[in-house]
């Protein structure tokens, strides 16, 4: 019933028994990787344009994140700051001991952008900042009339640290564009509608002979770094307390877990 199982080889998720992974890729989409959803969901993860924009926004944890609209807002590039924001998002956790090559391979799919330069450039603003907002809190706390004695070096301090905001909101919108792109260049498929016997879409099927193995490949790892950080944010338990216990989606992930646990029983 259950078919190859091997594709669970590339969802290695740290605390998350290979069950609950398995059942949730089962009842996505019963393994099938061609599979397109009415609302748009891809591959075996049933993965989102959403989904596949947040997962990539926090595995780059980027400052001021964007709202519904897609716009971004960078209020501050202090370093402490931006740590809390990223425990409190828990991308520290989600992408902790990530293997570099990750970056490769999700560097080998966007064209023309690097997220390893991406990282590297917000680090570098992050910590120009930092120094310069302790500058500024010294020059206040250590003089009797800084704005008068200090008023060049304040300014300086000031336009400079609104330099950085603004340069790290236009790569903010950079990285959205070339994201956004991606996530077309993937989708931009022909699709087959399934119709039941009313004539209602259930849902579509993409031809293979249209995809290649770097297609398959792409979705799987957005799909793999998309359940990473959902699965790593808490426990097992927790993150499906996401949804409502007695949704029939989680109660058929939990059925089919038990019935996949057993399965591995049989075969191991």
């Amino acid at each position: 019933m259950l078919g190859n199982l091997k594709v669970l080889d590339s969802y290695e998720l740290s605390a998350v028994p290979n069950e609950i992974i398995a059942a949730q890729l089962y009842t996505e989409s019963r393994f099938n990787p061609y599979l397109v959803s009415t609302a748009h969901a891809y591959g075996r993860g049933q993965l989102t344009e959403i989904a596949f924009l947040d997962t990539m926004y926090s595995l780059l944890e980027v400052p001021g994140g964007f709202d519904e609209e897609g716009r971004t807002k960078v209020g501050s590039l202090v370093d402490w700051k931006i740590e809390r924001e990223a425990n409190f998002k828990g991308y520290e956790k989600a992408f902790a001991q990530l293997p570099q090559e990750i970056f490769n391979e999700v560097d080998a799919i966007i064209e023309g952008f690097s997220t390893k330069k991406y990282k590297a450039k917000t680090k570098e603003r992050i910590i120009e900042y930092s120094s310069l907002e302790r500058e500024f809190q010294n020059l206040l706390d250590n003089e009797n009339s800084p704005w008068y004695t200090h008023r060049e070096r304040i300014k300086e301090i000031k336009e400079r640290k609104s330099e950085l905001l603004l340069e790290q909101e236009d790569a903010n919108k950079d990285l959205r564009l070339v994201l956004k792109d991606t996530w077309d260049d993937l989708t931009n498929l022909e699709l087959t509608p399934k119709k039941n016997s009313q004539g209602k879409i259930l849902w579509y099927e993409i031809d293979p002979t249209l995809v290649n193995q770097g297609w398959l490949r792409s979705v799987d790892l957005f799909t793999q770094l998309n359940l990473r950080k959902e699965y790593s944010i808490a426990d097992v338990d927790t993150a499906l307390f996401n949804y409502n216990h007695d949704d029939s989606y989680v109660s058929q992930i939990l059925a089919d877990a038990d019935e996949l646990r057993l399965c591995f029983k049989e075969n191991n």
